[in-house]
This record gives C-alpha cells, sequence and structure tokens, in this order.
C-alpha cells in the first residue's frame, strides 16, 4: 500500500467512526423523545457500530504505523491482509450498522408521523361532524323563527283588519251622531269618542304596517301626484293641531316640480309622523316643515325636513331612534302614548322609495328630522330635467 492509499484509508476510517460517534451522540440527546420501538434498537446499533470503528482503526494504526518499525513492512502488509480477511464480517457490520439505526429512527418517525396524522384527521372528522351538527341546528332554529315571525305577522294583520272594520264603524257613527243635534256635554264626549277611536285607528295602521314590514310585503302604490296638493293639505290639517305656544309653518321650495311619481300616502304618512312626533314634544317653540327638490342620478330628490324646539335627543337616543318599539325613555310611553313604532316604519318607507331618514338634534335645542325619498318625474318633465 503506498504511503497516499494508507493516510486515504485512514482518512477514511475516521471519518466513520466520526459519524457513528455523531450518531450515538443524536441518539443520547434524543433518548427522551425517542419511542420504545426506536430508543433500544438505536442505542444498541450506533452503541456497537461506534466501538467496532474504533476497535477496526485502531488495529489498522497500529499494524500501518507500529509493526513495521519491528517485523519490517512486507511483514505488516501480510498480517493486514491477515486481518482484514478475519475481520471482513465485522467490517461489513459496521457500515450496515449505521444504516440499521437509520432505518430504525426513520421507522419511528414514520409510525409517529401516521399516529400524529391518523390524531388529527379523526379530531378533524369530530370538528366536521359538530360543525355540520350546529348548522343542522341552526338551520332548523331559523326555519322555525322565521315560521313564527311570519305566523305572528299574518296575525297581527289579520287582527288589525278585523278590529279595524269594526273601528271604522264606529269613527264613522260618531262622527254622523257629531253632526246632528246634541248637547254640548253629549257633543263632548263624543268628542271623546272619536279622538279615542283615531287613535286607536293610528296604533292598528301601524300594526298592520310592521306586520307587512316583517313580512316582506310593503308594496306602494306607485301613481302621478300633485306635489302641492299634498302639502298643502298636510298644512291645512296640522296648522290647527298645534297649541297658541306652538308655531306651525310650512316652506315649499318654489323651484320644486309640481307633479311627481310616487305613492302620495306614504310620502303623506312620514310627513304625518314626523309633524305629528314633532308636536308630541314641543311644548312652546315651533315646527317648521321645509321642503325642496333637485334632479339628479336618473331621480327626482325630495327633501322633506321637519324641525322643532322639543327637548332633543342625546347621542345614544339618536343612535337607536329607529330601531322597532324604542323611544326617547320609558316616560314617553307614559306621558304620550305611542308604541315607538312610528320612525320604524318611516325609515322603512323611505328605504321603499330608495331614501332613507336621519336625525340631527341636541339636548334642550330641538330636533331635526330629514326624510330624502327618490321619486320619478312624469315623462314631459324628466325630458324637460334631463336637457332633451
Amino acid at each position: 500500500m503506498s504511503g497516499l492509499d494508507h493516510w486515504i484509508a485512514i482518512l477514511l476510517q475516521s471519518t466513520a467512526a466520526a459519524a457513528l460517534g455523531v450518531g450515538l451522540w443524536f441518539c443520547i440527546t434524543r433518548y427522551k423523545d425517542l419511542a420504545s420501538f426506536g430508543r433500544p434498537i438505536g442505542l444498541i446499533l450506533s452503541g456497537v457500530g461506534f466501538s467496532l470503528g474504533l476497535v477496526y482503526l485502531g488495529v489498522r494504526v497500529f499494524v500501518c504505523d507500529v509493526l513495521p518499525i519491528f517485523v519490517g513492512m512486507e511483514a505488516a502488509h501480510e498480517t493486514m491482509g491477515i486481518i482484514n480477511q478475519k475481520i471482513a464480517g465485522p467490517v461489513t457490520v459496521l457500515i450496515a450498522l449505521p444504516v440499521l439505526a437509520g432505518f430504525a429512527y426513520a421507522t419511528e418517525w414514520l409510525v409517529q408521523l401516521v399516529r400524529q396524522t391518523t390524531e388529527a384527521r379523526d379530531k378533524y372528522k369530530d370538528e366536521l361532524v359538530h360543525r355540520h351538527k350546529l348548522e343542522r341546528d341552526l338551520t332548523v332554529a331559523l326555519r322555525k323563527a322565521e315560521a313564527a315571525n311570519t305566523a305572528k305577522s299574518e296575525f297581527l294583520a289579520t287582527i288589525s283588519h278585523e278590529v279595524r272594520t269594526p273601528l271604522n264603524g264606529i269613527i264613522g257613527f260618531t262622527d254622523l251622531m257629531q253632526h246632528g243635534e246634541q248637547s254640548t256635554e253629549t257633543h263632548r264626549m263624543l268628542g271623546y269618542v272619536r279622538e279615542s277611536g283615531d287613535k286607536l285607528l293610528h296604533l292598528l295602521n301601524e300594526i298592520l304596517d310592521i306586520s307587512k314590514i316583517e313580512a316582506g310585503k310593503l308594496d306602494l302604490e306607485i301613481q302621478e301626484f300633485d306635489v302641492v296638493q299634498v302639502f298643502s293639505e298636510m298644512e291645512n290639517f296640522w296648522e290647527y293641531q298645534f297649541d297658541d305656544q306652538v308655531e306651525f309653518s310650512v316652506e315649499l321650495d318654489p323651484n320644486l316640480e309640481p307633479s311627481l311619481i310616487g305613492d302620495p300616502l306614504r310620502v303623506r304618512q312620514i310627513l304625518d309622523n314626523l309633524i305629528g312626533n314633532a308636536n308630541k314634544f314641543t311644548e312652546n317653540g315651533q315646527v317648521s316643515v321645509k321642503v325642496s327638490g333637485e334632479w339628479g342620478g336618473g331621480f327626482y330628490n325630495l327633501n322633506i325636513s321637519v324641525a322643532d324646539t322639543g327637548p332633543g335627543l342625546s347621542e345614544e337616543h339618536q343612535a337607536k331612534i329607529f330601531d322597532p318599539f324604542t323611544q326617547a325613555d320609558q316616560t314617553v310611553s307614559r306621558t304620550h302614548g305611542g308604541t315607538g313604532l312610528g320612525l320604524t316604519i318611516c325609515r322603512s318607507l323611505a328605504g321603499a322609495m330608495n331614501g332613507e331618514i336621519s336625525v340631527s338634534s341636541e339636548l334642550g335645542k330641538g330636533s331635526t328630522f330629514t326624510a330624502d325619498l327618490r321619486l320619478e318625474l312624469p315623462d314631459v318633465l324628466m325630458f324637460a330635467a334631463a336637457g332633451i
């Protein structure tokens, strides 16, 4: 063996022994993380391989470096040949043991990976089953809630119709009796009956409207109507409803279009509700109605604002004033009556007209409710507004 071959062999054998040592060190440091299958096999194989590697390296060094000094190089080579023949099996084991140890580690890692994957799959399956069950339960609960809400709305609508029919008869005959020859006291009591009937009819109409809104059956009767006539009738009705301490005024923009296409009854309903609230909560001062409009975006934007000098609303109450059955405070229903549905209905009516209602208020300084309604113009006026 030449000197170069000799040192190359020594280097390779040293590398093999070092690799076995690293394997043994890895096995020891990972002792706690290894499973029962891979741990003893890895330790035994790495330890045996490391020991054999050291023995073989020591023998090679002794025979190749030390023995030639005493017996000569040829005798040393012959001795090394005999040793190679005798320990060919152990050398093979030396090479195979790290492979087996690595196989043991790989087997253990695969077993752990399969176990973790199985556990994750089972956990995901359980979560998926639980989620599907929750979705089914939620779907069933939602259907039950929708069915109950529909049944409630239909019941309220039916009851409202059934009660309103005889109530209209009571109001009508009361009105006829008031126009007959009656004593002053009787006429006054008939007035109370008429007033109570009107309030009850208004309440029934609100219940009927909110039922239609919840059932998604709020329909508009679209037709061409005279804007000036609607607001004039509104002004003639409300100017006698306010106390002497409250000044009521209506201001129409002179450039307001005379005719629009929409539902005049629903527009009047929004007006009456906003003005009625202003009248209810304004003890002195003024209530002013301003109406304007402009063409834009393919619609005629009708702007209605009702301002009062009442007690005003806090920011907290402004945030929820349009919610159903909501009033400024609990004393309102006891003092002024009402269900808290009026503004909710107005907001839904405005939404049906592609518009909205907003409020601007400050405590002690009054409130301003603004309704923006998107209506249409008759063909002739639409072409004129579009410059055609």
